[in-house]
């Protein structure tokens, strides 16, 4: 499956999460990322269930049940808004209609189709098989790296993987001390800090979030708020599947 052109290896993106629902900030967090880290693809890893929730899954048989048709519209839901999302090839001038280029934004679901609990480790491995010589950058949230020592094989993953983190202004975490915290120096972790590469960018401004747009349609007629913040397509199906969940 690996191309690259000229003895170029590629570079991959590989953003993982649950994108309930995908929003516009998603899109614009993979589209810089891609366009500082030069980037060749975005692999749009949807995730099925954490790892530090299948238990709970476990517990609740019939919810883990009726999930499974929950996973499969969010994949429906992720794959309209990626189809949608394009990129200014040029900025326009003296009115000038501006070319588009897609931004090679993939839809993976390697994840949703294995049997949990799911790993990251796990996806990284079918990575390196299927693009063996690609430079490999995991793209997330600083609020998910702030646990990343407690990762299952956290050191197979920093030894094949180049970190890309977003913070959200919001949160008002300090990346600059996040790999001081108590966590990141426990003696089992600092040698491996060591080899750690990670690169913290703050978040493409759009204020939203998925939970925000949940509570949204959950507790308003008014959806006007929700224009710009998710991909015309996707938007209506988003409605129409969240509504639903929320009667059942």
């Amino acid at each position: 499956m690996e191309t690259a052109s000229e003895g170029k290896s590629l570079r991959l993106g590989l953003f993982g999460g649950s994108f309930d629902p995908v929003h516009l900030g998603h899109l614009e967090i993979a589209r810089s990322a891609k366009e500082l880290f030069d980037l060749d693809e975005v692999h749009f890893i949807l995730a099925n269930v954490s790892p530090f929730k299948f238990q709970d899954k476990l517990k609740d048989h019939e919810n883990a049940e009726a999930a499974i048709g929950q996973e499969y519209k969010r994949a429906e839901i992720l794959k309209l808004a990626l189809e949608d999302y394009y990129k200014d090839d040029e900025n326009a001038e003296n009115g000038v209609v501006p070319r588009y280029q897609e931004l090679n934004f993939k839809l993976n679901l390697m994840e949703l189709n294995r049997k949990p609990p799911s790993y990251t480790y796990h996806t990284v491995e079918e990575f390196k098989v299927l693009y063996p010589t690609a430079k490999l950058f995991w793209i997330m949230g600083a609020d998910s790296f702030s646990e990343l020592p407690k990762w299952k094989n956290v050191t197979y993953l920093i030894e094949n993987l180049e970190f890309i983190v977003f913070r959200r202004k919001e949160t008002g975490l300090n990346t600059e001390k996040l790999l001081e915290s108590e966590l990141f120096n426990r003696d089992n972790f600092i040698d491996l800090k060591k080899k750690l590469k990670v690169n913290f960018i703050e978040n493409p401004y759009i204020d939203v979030s998925s939970t925000l747009i949940r509570k949204s349609i959950l507790n308003s007629n008014d959806l006007n708020a929700l224009d710009g913040k998710l991909s015309n397509p996707s938007k209506g199906l988003i409605i129409e599947n969240y509504r639903k969940r929320f009667r059942e």
